[in-house]
């Protein structure tokens, strides 16, 4: 598959394009790429697509996970060089990652004592390249629960489509954001990496 080098993102909209959803279930892996997916949401990411609404607009993560699935992307538009030496498409899949019961409830747990705010900072997402993270719970009795990492490089916000967080920045969801890198590091920045926070 070509790079993609694009060097603009799209213009911001809040629209949600329901035929441009992912759905990512545990049994089936994660996809090998987003590059199909055309994104333009301003907050989180516009695909999510949880079947069962039950609980989502009150908690990130209703219910006590049995294991998780947790799927790291390459920025968005860009090539991505990795430490190992591979070259990644942007959006192309860069690790995958399985909890089990007991590392996916703590981290179930530090997402549900995020405490969703409206937070105006100084990060110049434009400038920047997206890089995704799928996290997904297996939960007893439901669909699995998808939830989606934005993350413009310091300006990270998470869904999992009818509960946003707010911009990840000040202190907010710090110890969710050091279990998931602890659990599985992010593919690497992108040499155009803009922040003023």
């Amino acid at each position: 598959m070509p790079a993609l080098t694009s060097t603009s993102l799209p213009a911001p909209s809040t629209t949600t394009n329901t035929e441009n959803q992912i759905r990512v279930e545990i049994a089936d892996g994660c996809p090998a790429s987003l590059a199909a997916h055309h994104e333009d949401s301003s907050t989180v990411a516009n695909w999510i697509a949880n079947p069962d609404p039950t609980g989502l607009a009150t908690t990130f993560v209703p219910g006590i996970p049995t294991s998780a699935l947790i799927c790291r992307y390459a920025a968005m538009y860009v090539t991505t060089a990795t430490a190992d030496g591979r070259h990644l498409d942007g959006g192309e899949l860069f690790s995958t990652t399985t909890l089990d019961a007991a590392t996916a409830t703590t981290l179930a747990t530090a997402l549900n004592n995020i405490v969703p705010w409206d937070f105006v900072s100084g990060c110049l997402a434009g400038l920047q390249h997206a890089r995704y993270t799928a996290i997904v719970f297996a939960i007893p009795g439901r669909s699995d629960v998808d939830l989606w990492l934005k993350d413009w490089i310091g300006c990270p916000e998470v869904g999992n489509g009818a509960r946003t967080s707010g911009l990840l920045v000040n202190g907010q969801g710090t110890a969710f954001l050091a279990q998931l890198d602890a659990a599985a590091p992010p593919a690497p920045p992108t040499e155009d990496f803009t922040s003023t926070t």
